[in-house]
């Protein structure tokens, strides 16, 4: 998959169900961070945990409490 099919599929992932959907995480997005915004993500994450910590965020919700 290249960076403009990823765009796509963001793209129609926040047509069918939300604005706003999980940071983008991977061996991809830690090489190229830069590409983040470029492909529509709001976020990246380096784990599965900061993942969770990041959405709590972007949803400002308290995941810890």
């Amino acid at each position: 998959m290249n960076v403009e099919d990823l765009a796509s599929v963001i793209r129609a992932i926040r047509e069918v169900a939300s604005p706003r959907i999980p940071p983008g995480g991977g061996r991809f997005f830690l090489t190229n961070p830069e590409c983040v915004a470029g492909v529509g993500a709001d976020a990246t994450a380096q784990d599965g945990r900061r993942a969770v910590l990041r959405v709590s965020s972007l949803l400002g919700a308290n995941v810890l409490g």
